[in-house]
Parts: C-alpha cells; sequence; structure tokens
C-alpha cells in the first residue's frame, strides 16, 4: 500500500515538472518567434508607466535652469547697478572738484588782479589757530618760493595780517599783528593821530591814548607809512575817569577761520 503510495505522488511530482519546463519553452519560442510584439508590449508599457515621471523630471530641470537663469540675470544687475553707481559717484566728485576749482581760479585771479602794480607771492594757508600756536599761521610757500624773514603778509594786498617769522624750504610762519605784545605803528584816519597798536591775542589789539583824545567807535586804523594797509576798526573804547589814558580796543578785519589765502609782498 504503501509502495504504491510513493510511486503515485513521485509520479505527480514528474508530471508536474515536465508541465513547468514544457511552460518555459513555450514562453522562449513566444519570444523567439513572436516578432518582437511582446518585446514591445513590455517596452510600451514601461514607457507608460515612467512617462509621468519622465515629465516631472522635465518640468523640475526646466525650473531649475529658468531659476538659475534668473539669479543669474539679478546678479548681472545688482552689479551693474553697484558699478553705475560707483560711476556716477566720481562722475558728482569730479563735477564738484571742477567747481571748486573754478571758483579758487577766480578767487586768485581777484587776489592777483588787487595787487596790480605790486610783486605778490599768493601762498596758501595750511594751518592756523587754534592747529598753530598763539596768532600764528602757516602757508604753503617758504624758501624755495622766494620768502624771507621780516616779508610784510597781507589779505587781498589791502589787509595787513602781519610778517614772516620763520622760513622753511616749502613752507613759513606768519605771526600776526595781534600776536600777543606785538607791536605795530598804525594812524587813526578820522582823528588824524599816529599810535602804537599792540597784540593781545586772539585776533585782538588795543591801543592807549590820552583821555582828552576824542576818538571815534567805527574808525578806521590804518598802518602807517606811504603804502598804508587797513588794520582794523575801532571796535570799543574803555575809558576810567580815575584814568588819565582810555583803552581803544579793535580786532582784525577779517575772519581768519575763513582765510584760504595770503599775499606775500615780495
Amino acid at each position: 500500500m504503501c509502495l504504491f503510495k510513493m510511486k503515485k505522488s513521485f509520479l505527480h511530482n514528474k508530471r508536474k515538472k515536465n508541465f513547468l519546463i514544457a511552460a518555459v519553452a513555450v514562453a522562449i519560442f513566444i519570444l523567439l518567434f513572436s516578432g518582437g510584439w511582446f518585446s514591445r508590449f513590455i517596452s510600451g508599457a514601461a514607457i507608460s508607466i515612467s512617462k509621468p515621471f519622465f515629465a516631472a523630471e522635465n518640468k523640475i530641470a526646466s525650473w531649475f535652469e529658468s531659476t538659475a537663469y534668473i539669479i543669474e540675470e539679478k546678479n548681472k544687475l545688482k552689479k551693474e547697478n553697484i558699478e553705475l553707481k560707483e560711476k556716477m559717484r566720481e562722475m558728482e566728485a569730479k563735477s564738484l572738484f571742477c567747481g571748486i576749482l573754478n571758483n579758487e581760479n577766480k578767487e586768485l585771479k581777484n587776489l592777483l588782479s588787487r595787487g596790480e602794480g605790486k610783486n605778490y607771492l599768493v601762498a596758501a594757508v595750511i594751518a592756523r589757530p587754534p592747529k598753530s600756536p598763539y596768532d600764528i599761521l602757516v602757508i604753503d610757500a617758504g624758501i624755495e618760493n622766494g620768502i624771507e624773514k621780516g616779508m610784510r603778509a597781507t589779505a587781498y594786498s589791502d589787509i595787513l595780517l602781519g610778517y614772516v617769522a620763520e622760513v622753511f624750504p616749502k613752507t613759513s610762519k606768519i605771526k600776526l599783528i595781534s600776536f600777543p605784545k606785538e607791536e605795530t605803528n598804525v594812524f587813526l584816519q578820522s582823528s588824524g593821530i599816529s599810535a602804537i597798536a599792540v597784540g593781545k591775542g586772539g585776533e585782538n589789539l588795543e591801543i592807549v591814548l590820552p583821555r582828552s583824545i576824542n576818538i571815534n567807535s567805527g574808525e578806521n586804523i590804518v598802518s602807517l607809512g606811504i603804502d598804508r594797509m587797513l588794520v582794523g576798526i575801532v571796535d570799543r573804547i574803555e575809558i576810567d575817569i580815575t584814568n588819565a589814558f582810555q583803552k581803544i580796543l579793535f580786532r582784525l578785519p577779517i575772519n581768519i577761520q575763513e582765510l584760504k589765502y595770503i599775499m606775500i609782498e615780495l
């Protein structure tokens, strides 16, 4: 009985194995002699399945390309904008500088025209109080330019400022007539009185005269000599009834802080 069952099972497995072999053989035959319709079917199915993915991939690639292009163009525009702004600033600076040079040339021409008939050297003020000590100006001309100690320094050739105190190769120091204890011979035009003006510092000067002399406020004070220059204008008169003298106070008739050039009389 057992031998019969074993034989039956063996035959069943053998038939199953033969069936599988036959099925594989049929599949191979179909693939070989079907003219490629099966492979085309498989390929078509694969393409149909992958088509949405390819489309999505193309869209993503296109988006990345367009985004990269936009970013690149924005960066180019930003760079060009920066370059244009820099060029505009450069042009504005050049225009401003040309305007300054034009104004300075006009100013220098006016200065030189005022000094016609005399030999003057125009120098720029490069230091002034409080950068320079007391009532001292420093100019950008010196020995190399023909400057000598004792030469007269003027503003616009008609206002006496002081004298050259020290000379260096390319610079000079000008001591203002308002320098402390500096003495200058002056003449009060309206009163017709000669006097000595003494520097008090800070562009201030003082004249001491007998109280009996009548001095007017606002009176012009000029340097003494043939070639007279303006020294100042009477600002204040101090009178003390217990004192036989009066003080005439005045300042230089120009703002030293705004003075750009001075003229040295050679």
